[in-house]
């Protein structure tokens, strides 16, 4: 097997554990529609603050800029309540994502099951 059949092969199977968390999320009635959305609040529930930029959020996503601002603009305009916006007492022009209660259930809720199947590969 030579190098470009190894990549393939790492591509599928990254391809296949994705549709799984992809599914996985999906399935789950809780306000969060698909793995990006769940990747956005966990990221939030990670940080200290509880909260991120935009851009630290577009940074740490492996999606493109306007994909990543899409996912955001689809999670905050659907009032499910699991993000808000806030800005930013030192810099008025500057905005920041905050996770709410409700948006750490939905990670709580989910996590384990993600790292279940993560955990079986």
């Amino acid at each position: 097997m030579n190098n470009v059949e190894k990549w393939l092969n790492k591509v599928k199977s990254q391809k296949a554990i994705t549709e799984k968390l992809e599914n996985f999320v999906n399935r789950q009635s809780n306000g969060v529609n698909t793995l990006s959305e769940y990747y956005i609040l966990n990221f939030l529930a990670q940080s200290p603050t509880k909260s991120l930029s935009q851009s630290e959020i577009i940074d740490k996503m492996p999606l493109s800029q306007s994909a990543t601002s899409r996912v955001l603009s689809h999670l905050l305009a659907k009032n499910c309540g699991a993000i808000k916006r806030h800005q930013s007492p030192d810099d008025k022009r500057s905005q920041f994502l905050v996770i709410t209660p409700i948006g750490e259930k939905i990670v709580t809720n989910l996590t384990p099951g993600i790292q279940k199947i993560l955990q079986d590969i």
